[in-house]
């Protein structure tokens, strides 16, 4: 199989993963939308777990990618952690695919936690280092202990029996966040003094 039209076969089944979730998204579905043949799928990828494992690997690596680039041209701390928590990775993720992640496929979930246990959350400490020597997050707070608190509230929100009840996960995250940054900020710090 050519790297392109394995390519096209990731990026159609993400969409489709992301947009209405895992269980309901059938290779059928996927070879159509590509389009190969159904036979295609099975034979490079085994199973639809497979190309889901697949699918999994590509998302953390775009997210990598996307996160370094929104750090590295941040002006300030505060911004580049503002430009993490709204990353558009996390609005395309639905409800329904968060949910079948947490019932259906918590080893492919576990991946992505650990994913961001090793790599992102050192970027957001050291993030959250940085505003501190800027003046811009309360130097009271560890920045391990906020991570810590991150996970806490990112654990607390994979649970199936919190999460089963949420409907809208946009509206939820976003005021998560916000409630979050709020805390954070140092109330001395005046954005027009940069």
């Amino acid at each position: 199989m050519s790297k392109s039209k394995r390519e096209k076969i990731l990026q159609k089944a993400e969409e489709l993963f992301l947009k209405n979730g895992i269980q309901s998204v059938s290779m059928d579905e996927i070879a159509a939308a590509v389009p190969v043949a159904k036979m295609t799928l099975y034979n490079h990828f085994g199973s639809k777990e497979g190309l889901l494992d697949h699918v999994i690997d590509r998302i953390l690596h775009h997210m990598i990618e996307e996160c370094n680039q929104l750090i590295d041209t941040a002006k300030t701390p505060l911004d580049g952690l503002i430009a993490l928590t709204k990353h558009e990775m996390v609005h395309k993720m639905s409800g329904q695919f968060l949910s079948d992640l947490v019932n259906y496929y918590p080893h492919l979930r576990e991946r992505m936690q650990e994913v961001g246990l090793n790599y992102l959350h050192a970027k957001f400490e050291e993030l959250i280092f940085k505003g501190q020597q800027f003046g811009q997050f309360r130097k009271e707070y560890s920045p391990h202990v906020v991570v810590l608190y991150s996970l806490a509230l990112k654990e607390g929100m994979s649970n199936p029996k919190i999460f089963g009840k949420i409907t809208d996960i946009t509206a939820i995250t976003e005021q998560i966040y916000g409630l979050f940054l709020h805390g954070l900020v140092d109330p001395e710090y005046q954005p027009d003094s940069e």
